[in-house]
């Protein structure tokens, strides 16, 4: 072969390689991200929860009258430990019963918790039939004289069969007896039945 032919083929041959290294590059990616870039912070406020009666840490249960009633639109006085009259405090919840006479209250665990029925006077009647506060001891767990309540118990209350008294009283059992004996005598000042609270409570 025609060496001046050689050299033309090696020339295009260069040429080509050439154009080869010029071709136009396509787009680039963007850089990926740093992994080490800082968590922008939630400023936002969380929004809190609505307390709740019905929650494992609440202790609930459902109060009732001595005849198995729902104990609805009364107060339930819950005491921890021993009473002491001329000291009382209503020391954890005083809840205010709806219609399934339910309740719930949120500060325990408690030892010795004792509990009180209460209806409230009517204003302008007679002390035997409603014109004195009303508070009845109850029992739960086959006691009056106090149970242990933890978190997320259901402890159910009944009112004992006992007359209406104007304040709250020790819970140990001489006491109740001494107490239900002083109110049926009479010689106490009269502030009427459980049947009569009860009748007053539902609005009958």
């Amino acid at each position: 072969m025609n060496c001046r032919i050689l050299a033309c083929l090696a020339a295009s041959a260069m040429l080509i390689i050439g154009l080869a290294g010029c071709s136009t590059p396509g787009p680039v990616p963007p850089p990926a991200p740093p992994t080490d870039s800082p968590t922008v912070p939630d400023t936002t406020s969380p929004v809190p929860s609505p307390p709740s009666h019905t929650g494992s840490g609440a202790v609930t249960g459902t109060v009732t009258w001595p005849d198995g009633n729902l104990a609805a639109n009364v107060e339930v006085y819950f005491v921890e430990g021993d009473w002491h009259v001329d000291t009382y405090q209503p020391d954890l919840t005083t809840p205010q019963l709806g219609q399934d006479a339910s309740y719930g209250i949120d500060n325990c665990p408690c030892q010795g918790l004792t509990a009180y029925l209460y209806v409230p006077l009517t204003v302008g009647a007679d002390p035997a039939n409603g014109g004195q506060d009303c508070y009845i001891l109850m029992q739960a767990q086959g006691t009056y004289s106090g149970v242990n309540a933890n978190p997320g118990d259901v402890i159910n209350w009944q009112a004992l069969d006992m007359p209406c008294d104007v304040s709250p009283y020790p819970s140990d059992p001489t006491a109740v007896q001494n107490e239900a004996t002083v109110l049926a005598s009479g010689s106490f000042p009269n502030t009427g039945s459980w049947q009569a609270a009860e009748a007053r409570a539902s609005g009958a």
